[in-house]
């Protein structure tokens, strides 16, 4: 992976991105978003020692022993605040926990999505830019902003029309914050407790900005192509 200029911080809050080349399509079919989805999970773990395909080759009763590891939060290298898994890229909310753990997770998971895509479609080579984008979030008013911004990104893309869908978008982590639908990859503490844990208080909080963030997105792609 290319030499960054960022440094990433024990315990420090990063917006992790980055695309597709050419900007293709990947995350628009449920099954390519599915695997991601498990891949990320996967390797967050130190425990992840092995590859996600050889992990499951093994014997059952060993896959238990080491899920139960990797279950463990005290050996996440990172942990995931927010995310959200767009038609051509993708959003991270993301805490090191140790050194080298976004770049070692980050760098992992893109391997493991790209091997699992290429065999499925007959491809080689790159899938993903080369150098993923990292921005850090060094206080409480920027983390929940970026929080919005992740989780308001189907809504301003407009892959969906209309912002109350928002809930039921299944490759995100906002349901699991305004909702009790379940999700294993998200721990969303640092940012719902700057809202006294009020789910309804972050779904307003939401709501109240996703007409001007739709309209900041398309006027930044009417500059783009000006």
């Amino acid at each position: 992976m290319p030499r960054r200029d960022i440094s990433f911080n024990n315990k420090g809050i990063y917006h992790v991105f980055t695309k597709s080349i050419e900007g293709k399509k990947i995350f628009d079919i449920n099954r390519y978003c599915r695997t991601f989805y498990e891949i990320a999970c996967y390797y967050r773990s130190v425990e992840s020692k092995v590859s996600l395909s050889a992990f499951k080759r093994l014997d059952k009763k060993i896959q238990l022993e080491l899920l139960n590891k990797m279950g463990d939060p005290s050996t996440y290298k990172v942990s995931i605040l927010a995310y959200c898994f767009m038609p051509n890229h993708f959003h991270f909310l993301i805490e090191q926990n140790i050194s080298n753990g976004i770049s070692s997770y980050v760098s992992n998971v893109l391997n493991s999505f790209t091997r699992y895509y290429n065999i499925a479609n007959n491809r080689v080579g790159p899938l993903f830019l080369p150098k993923f984008k990292a921005v850090p979030v060094t206080h409480e008013d920027q983390l929940i902003h970026v929080s919005r911004y992740i989780h308001l990104n189907p809504y301003s893309s407009r892959v969906i029309k209309e912002q109350e869908l928002l809930g039921s978008y299944r490759y995100s982590s906002y349901p699991f914050y305004v909702s009790s639908i379940p999700d294993k990859l998200v721990d969303n503490k640092r940012v719902i407790e700057l809202f006294n844990y009020d789910k309804e208080r972050y779904r307003k909080f939401i709501m109240d900005n996703a007409q001007h963030q739709q309209m900041l997105e398309a006027c930044k792609h009417a500059y783009k192509w000006r």
